[in-house]
Order: C-alpha cells, then structure tokens, then sequence
C-alpha cells in the first residue's frame, strides 16, 4: 500500500472542499469480457478484495440462522459468495447479478469448487426481485453495488423491495458500499493507493464507483425511513468512504454467533489488510464470532 498517497487521501477527505457531485457509471451494466476477468481476478484467493469479502461474510453470517437461505443483490462474479459459502456450509445462497457474463463466468466457478447448485447465480435486476418466487428467505445482502443504479429513484425502488421481504419473512438485511469522496482528486487516488497492481480497467471501474456512490448522509435517511428505526448504520472512522447498514431480523435467537466455521482471518497480508480495516475504519459493526476450534 502506498502509505503517503494513504495519508494525501485522508487529507483530502478530512480538509478537502465538498465539489464532487455524483455522475453515475459509463456503463451500468459490467458486460465486457475484459471487466469482467479484471473483477474476478481481483476476488480469487489471493486478490486484492479478499479482506473486503472476510469481513462481510463475517458480517452476513452473523444475520443467518443454522441452515439458512441468503439472497445477495449485486453479486458480480460471485467470488464473496464462494467465500460466505465455505465459511457456512450450512447455508444456501442465491445471488442475482444484471450481467450475462458474470453470471456465466461466476456458475463456472461455483460448479469447479464443488458449490454449485447450492450457491448458483442468476440474471436478475436489484430493483424487481420481488417475483423471484422464492418461499422462504432468512437474509438479503448488497456488497459495492449500490453504485450500478441509475438514479436515486432506482435506490428507492430497491429499498422497497427490501421491506416486503423484511416484512413476508422477517428477514435480516446486510449492505456494505463506498460513500462518495468530497474531490475528484480522492476519487482518482483511490484506486492507485488501495489497488496499485490491479489492470488498469478494474482501477478506472474503482475510480467510476466511487463517483456513482451515494453518501451516508443520502442513504441512511432513506433506509429508516422504509425499513425502520431498528436499521443499524456506520460510516467508516478514519477515511469515511465505506458505508455499511444491517438491520437483525426481529425474532433472532439469542447468542447466535459462533456458527462461521471459516478462519477469524484470511491468511498473510490479507489477514492484516482485513485486521486494520477492522480496527481503524470500522470498529462497531458487529460480526459473527469464528468458533473456537475454527481455523486461525
């Protein structure tokens, strides 16, 4: 990690004039080939989203029952559901994604991991998912795709939605996405502090999405305001352009946690990666607690 460009984009965000108004992403939808391959590259066992994938999967394990059903929105090539899936062989996990390509590209993976068909990927919008015609859903997940919507309106629909599942099933909800930086020059940092070895298309693809990202301040209103006063939200400490909010199903039992069966952290350098962003951008959100004879 480039420590001083680390240090330059604290800066920016600490002192920084607020000038950058959110565009959406070029393109909606991640349909090239080469996108494609760059963003999946980047969540294999040794990519650069590793500690982003350990510490959702650690926070949507901690909002599932003993052999539940995960709805994720957004899933990309599906390398954080693989991830969730080992960690809790317990669980079945249905992700939608928008894009033909990551769809494919993500089903061939799940099935050379042996995960396929209980975590399987189909084409589906973030904002219509109602008529899926699923029974029985425990937990609804949105990890960095909030960005892909068009407009606010759009956000608005998705968050609807999310309440009718809330409401026919009592189900937990989990969202983690970046917060819009206050400059442009935060925006192009970014990529090259966090992923300077990354394909240049995955850095342009990082700098877009924080650009389309809506902020704390934009979504936590709307959040309470549909799903309830109940809805937990943090913005990052330190550098504040991470973003998460969960909401606990009503009737959760007691003392849930202990049921991820995965490490407490990724090995080597992600295993550090994930331990200070832990501790420095997000302290208080809470995760599921590995089981003591988990590996380590």
């Amino acid at each position: 990690m480039n420590i001083l460009g680390l240090m330059r984009l604290v800066a920016l965000e600490r002192f920084g004039r607020d000038t950058l108004s959110r565009e959406p992403e070029p393109s909606l939808v991640m349909d090239s080939q080469q996108n494609v391959d760059a963003f999946d590259q980047q969540g294999e066992q040794e990519g650069l989203l590793l500690p982003i994938y350990h510490f959702s999967a650690l926070a949507i394990s901690r909002l599932l029952p003993p052999g539940g059903r995960l709805l994720d929105l957004g899933s990309g090539s599906g390398r954080l559901l693989a991830y969730l899936a080992k960690g809790r062989p317990d669980l079945e996990i249905i992700g939608l994604e928008l894009s033909k390509p990551m769809v494919d590209a993500g089903n061939r993976m799940l099935e050379q991991a042996g995960l396929l068909p209980r975590v399987r990927l189909q084409q589906g919008d973030m904002t219509d998912f109602v008529h899926a015609g699923l029974d029985r859903i425990d937990g609804i997940s949105v990890n960095l795709a909030l960005e892909h919507l068009p407009d606010f309106a759009a956000v608005q629909s998705f968050v609807a939605q999310v309440q009718q599942f809330v409401v026919a099933f009592d189900c937990g909800f989990w969202l983690f996405n970046h917060s819009r930086p206050k400059t442009l020059a935060a925006a192009n940092l970014f990529p090259e502090v966090f992923t300077p070895d990354a394909p240049a298309s995955f850095r342009e693809d990082s700098r877009n999405s924080l650009i389309a990202s809506w902020r704390f301040s934009e979504l936590l209103p709307l959040f309470r305001s549909v799903l309830g006063e109940r809805l937990q939200g943090r913005l990052s400490h330190v550098l504040p352009l991470y973003q998460a909010f969960w909401l606990d199903p009503s009737r959760r039992p007691p003392a849930l946690d202990g049921l991820w069966h995965g490490p407490a952290r990724p090995a080597g350098a992600a295993g550090q990666q994930f331990a200070s962003f832990r501790a420095f951008l997000m302290p208080n959100v809470p995760l599921d607690t590995p089981r003591r004879n988990a590996g380590r």
